[in-house]
């Protein structure tokens, strides 16, 4: 059985716990208030969701062979709540990060580059262990 595709805001279970760290906008935690304010909810939910937002951090691309990295230097963050769906906002954010890229690969980081590269490319000779 596949999960909902929008859990409904007003029930305040899990659904909309679920929800609220799946999507990156305000639609869940609006359609939150205004079931608070229409007598729909408790608003029980809401505080959950305030908290879940502050802790699940924004989308991140680390330009390492890592998942993640403490080099600051070699990470780009997308803005704030950035909606994939938004085309131009997302495109902006990768024209950022490539330049940003280009920084370190044609800079003073480019021997790190290169073998940050070497590795990825290693990725590609291992055979599919499926």
């Amino acid at each position: 059985m596949g999960l909902p595709e929008r859990a409904n805001a007003a029930d305040g279970g899990i659904n909309a716990t679920r929800d609220a760290l799946a999507v990156s906008d305000d639609t869940l935690l609006n359609d939150s208030i205004k079931a608070t304010e229409t007598g729909l909810s408790t608003g029980d939910g809401m505080a959950l969701q305030l908290v879940i937002r502050a802790l699940v951090p924004n989308i991140q691309l680390v330009l390492t062979p890592d998942y993640e990295t403490d080099k600051l230097g070699f990470v780009s963050n997308g803005p704030d709540r950035l909606k994939l769906e938004d085309y131009q906002k997302r495109m902006d954010w990768i024209q950022t990060a490539a330049l940003k890229y280009d920084g370190l690969v044609n800079g003073r980081y480019s021997g790190d580059m290169r073998t940050y590269l070497e590795t990825i490319k290693s990725w590609g000779d291992d055979p599919d262990k499926r």
